[in-house]
């Protein structure tokens, strides 16, 4: 007790000796502590803890590698995609999506450019998170030419000030009008901080097998292991490259914890802020 007293007294001392100097030493430390605090906080949320989504180990990205390339991590054909969510003795189901650039526009306000996606219609169905506002997409068909979109949470209160009336209506994106299906809650904007989610529009069936431009998100079946998932899509992907070697020839595809896809992109800068703010 008499240590901290006259340590008490020493910084009064010091306190009122120089005053400029004390008050920039305690605002230093409280900036440090802020900021080891506040990255701490984000290493928390993206890092450390579990997704946010129903039984988050049984979600997987698919990624197709081709040696030959040196490529390995590639974006899927949508058409492989097709096949490779056919293998139902290993997954759930499994959802797919690029990457459009939307501009959402309104009389009277200047344009808006929104992160997007266009994904099939079970996208919410596999990540296990719904709309809290709407019903988001049907189901069924897995693609519709009706024009739907679900949009943030953070979209709705920025761009459309929480009005509860968004559902069914129609807003316009690229200077074509599309019904707002639902909101999602606050917070969920995967993948890629995405505000909009735009309902597929076309068969994936009906693609290219030679071009690789869409992500996706496989939910395994319950009891079934990464590596029982990986065993059967190289055997689809051997096959695939004997019937289709024009196209698939060299390639194959592999599958990958949703959990470490999402930390592999932020956790090295992640721990250097850490490190830094230490």
């Amino acid at each position: 007790m008499d240590q901290i007293i006259q340590d008490v007294r020493f910084g009064w001392r010091l306190l009122r000796r120089s005053p400029g100097f004390t008050i920039a030493a305690v605002l230093a430390l409280a900036l440090g502590v802020g900021a080891t605090t506040a990255v701490f906080t984000l290493l928390d949320r993206v890092v450390l803890r579990p997704l946010p989504y129903p039984d988050p180990e049984r979600l997987l990205m698919v990624w197709e590698t081709n040696d030959a390339k040196r490529l390995s991590q590639e974006r899927l054909s949508p058409v492989n995609f097709m096949d490779y969510r056919g293998l139902s003795q290993v997954f759930d189901d499994a959802a797919a999506w690029w990457y459009p650039q939307l501009n959402l526009t309104e009389t009277g306000r200047d344009p808006m450019r929104v992160a997007s996606i266009e994904t099939s219609a079970n996208f919410f169905a596999v990540v296990g998170v719904q709309p809290v506002l709407g019903a988001g997409f049907a189901a069924t068909p897995f693609f519709s030419r009706e024009a739907v979109v679900v949009i943030s949470d953070r979209l709705w209160r920025q761009r459309f000030d929480g009005d509860p009336r968004i559902v069914v209506r129609v807003i316009t994106l690229n200077s074509q009008p599309y019904t707002v299906g639902g909101v999602m809650p606050a917070g969920f904007q995967y993948p890629d901080d995405t505000d909009v989610w735009q309902r597929l529009q076309w068969d994936l069936t009906q693609h290219s097998r030679g071009a690789h431009f869409m992500e996706s998100l496989f939910r395994l079946k319950p009891g079934t292991t990464i590596d029982q998932a990986n065993a059967e899509l190289r055997a689809l992907t051997v096959r695939l490259g004997r019937e289709h070697a024009a196209t698939n020839a060299d390639w194959r595809a592999r599958a990958a914890p949703l959990a470490h896809e999402i930390e592999g992109y932020v956790r090295p800068a992640l721990f250097a802020l850490f490190g830094a703010a230490a």
